[in-house]
């Protein structure tokens, strides 16, 4: 879930984005009082949930804790080799895309334009090769020509690939093979070093005893001063149970340390998650939906079951998508068993498939749940954020209208406007370890 892109995080668009949060969150919460959704004077514990909400909203969305450099992906099984995703891409969808038009053709007739169009395709790479084969490479031409003609389907639909096909598996799978460190994404050339923020747990770095602070110098006798991050990472990338040889410079410690690191499978932790005592608030921050996303987020919110904690705030910043499946997933540990979370359709409009939930619910039913979202909030994202807050809204319903008190789910929406795609495409593996992305 062309290259797989996220919506850009502009730096210096954060006043901006600030400001406006500002203000939706004001909106949210005059037309929620309004409603009496919030229940202020029976319940002032939710005027402590939205203040410490709102310093979340305020601040930047927490990066850096799901930056892995890894290496090669592991062989894709069935899950993987076929998926479906729901991703963003660089612009939301306006529906005012001007295309060419186009009648209305039989499936003969589009094979047969399509069979006329690549033969005149054919004598182009035929005449080119013979007068300019040295100039280009044929696999970065026939990326972008397949990519080209699939863009003509939609914004979304494209041809991934190896490269970019390698990059969606190591995503959707959460694993990778690598020596397991979070690094300082803020370097820059001229830096010496290359700072660990921190070993993953469990990970080849951490079992070597890296440490967090540690400032990498060289790897395989190659001095990081002078290249780039995205080179000085690559030289971490290697084949499974191969070793890199990593010198680095600790705090405290005035000679050089040597560490040989053999790289091994790494699981990538897209998510996060903090108690803020003081409030008695339980915080999860979710960046990506992968395979392992469920596991994770369960794994959370089953840790904190016992703790008492009075709310619970989901923060969905800058999450462009991923699996859908895993989002649906995820809605299962909040909603009823059977709820229906959304539906795909065709072009025509025809239901495809129903996602439905299948697990039983995890999450603490009677107390209020903050979701954060920002304008890079996106597709599967904005289907889980969507969904809760329906169906939040579904149970006050009934438990107005069988004259109850509702404690089954209270969602609230916080934050500025979400990225806005409702579309979901299906990656096709190709020969050529590419792939089709197709809406």
């Amino acid at each position: 879930m062309p290259k797989e892109r996220r919506a850009p995080i502009k730096t210096k668009e954060k006043t901006k984005t600030q400001t406006d949060a500002r203000k939706q969150f004001h909106c949210n919460l005059t037309n929620a009082t309004k409603k009496g959704v919030f229940m202020i004077q029976k319940h002032p514990l939710y005027i402590h949930l939205l203040a410490t909400s709102v310093i979340f909203l305020l601040l930047p969305p927490i990066e850096g804790h799901n930056t892995r450099y890894c290496t090669h992906t592991p062989q894709p099984n069935k899950e993987t080799a076929s998926l479906r995703i729901a991703q963003d891409a660089d612009e939301p969808e306006t529906g005012n895309e001007k295309k060419p038009p186009h009648k209305a053709v039989t499936k003969d007739e589009y094979d047969k334009e399509i069979y006329n169009w690549t033969r005149t395709f054919a004598q182009v790479l035929e005449i080119t090769g013979e007068r300019h084969y040295k100039l280009v490479s044929p696999e970065q031409c026939m990326i972008k020509a397949i990519d080209s003609f699939l863009t003509c389907l939609d914004p979304h639909s494209g041809f991934m690939g190896t490269k970019t096909y390698t990059k969606i598996l190591e995503t959707t799978a959460g694993e990778f093979y690598g020596v397991g460190i979070i690094i300082d994404n803020t370097r820059k050339t001229t830096d010496k070093f290359l700072t660990i923020v921190e070993p993953i747990a469990g990970g080849p770095a951490e079992s070597v005893g890296l440490r967090a602070g540690d400032k990498i110098i060289d790897i395989d006798n190659k001095p990081i001063e002078g290249i780039s991050t995205d080179e000085a990472t690559s030289l971490l990338k290697g084949e499974l149970d191969t070793i890199v040889t990593i010198k680095v410079i600790r705090e405290g410690f005035p000679d050089m340390l040597t560490f040989k690191i053999k790289r091994g499978i790494v699981t990538e932790q897209h998510s996060m998650a903090f108690n803020i005592k003081e409030h008695n608030v339980y915080y999860i921050s979710l960046s990506q939906f992968s395979e392992n996303s469920i596991k994770q987020i369960k794994d959370l919110l089953k840790k904190e079951q016992k703790s008492n904690y009075k709310g619970l705030i989901l923060d969905l910043r800058n999450n462009s998508g991923g699996l859908l499946t895993s989002a649906i997933d995820i809605a299962s540990l909040f909603l009823d068993k059977g709820s229906l979370v959304t539906t795909t359709k065709d072009r025509s409009g025809k239901s495809i498939e129903k996602y439905i939930t299948t697990g039983n619910p995890v999450a603490k039913t009677n107390v209020p749940i903050f979701i954060l979202t920002n304008n890079y909030t996106a597709s599967a994202a904005e289907i889980l954020a969507g969904a809760l807050k329906i169906y939040s809204e579904k149970y006050n319903q009934e438990a107005k209208k069988n004259g109850t008190e509702q404690k089954r789910l209270m969602v609230f929406l916080l934050g500025t406007k979400t990225f806005g795609k409702g579309s979901v495409q299906d990656v096709i593996p190709l020969s050529n370890n590419c792939a089709l992305k197709l809406t």
